[in-house]
């Protein structure tokens, strides 16, 4: 059944942007969200909230420190191999779930994404650490083999980027 939906046009690119961001569509992640709240069980008294906090869920992002030091690499190369550095397991994965599933989640995709790399990232070297900014303002720092890294030192992201 099709059915249509109704939202700020800003709203809908900016969904549309994350979800090509995270290799799924608009459709997908709607989809994911109604068959998640019809089978989850929740007080339904707190719809709004729920639906608030589960959307919020899906904010996170993670990204790749790697032992990369910039030495004759044109600007727009590393613009362009920037997205090398963002990665996350697919978005159905992380919503609906609880931090402690979130994180548990974040462990299993970074050890896994270390063995299939080999603890490289193309252009920018072996990979040191993950960090994985949580939708509630943490920052957690993962190690290659998954672990949260206790008391781990403040990194300092740099980031390459090119506006036309």
């Amino acid at each position: 059944m099709n059915i249509t939906l109704s939202a700020d046009e800003t709203l809908i690119k900016k969904a549309r942007k994350y979800a090509g961001e995270h290799n799924t569509s608009l459709n997908k992640m709607v989809r994911t969200f109604l068959k998640s709240i019809v089978s989850e069980s929740h007080d339904k008294q707190n719809d709004v909230e729920f639906f608030l906090n589960t959307v919020d869920r899906i904010h996170g992002n993670s990204n790749v420190n790697t032992n990369f030091k910039r030495a004759s690499q044109p600007i727009f190369a590393l613009a362009i191999m920037e997205s090398f550095r963002y990665v996350l397991p697919n978005i159905e994965k992380l919503i609906f779930k609880s931090d402690k599933e979130v994180l548990d989640t974040i462990s299993k995709f970074v050890k896994s994404h270390f063995i299939e790399n080999e603890g490289e990232l193309k252009m920018w070297g072996k990979i040191d650490i993950y960090i994985y900014h949580h939708y509630d303002g943490k920052t957690y720092t993962f190690n290659k083999d998954g672990e949260i890294v206790k008391n781990a030192s403040i990194i300092f992201e740099d980031h390459a980027s090119i506006s036309l």
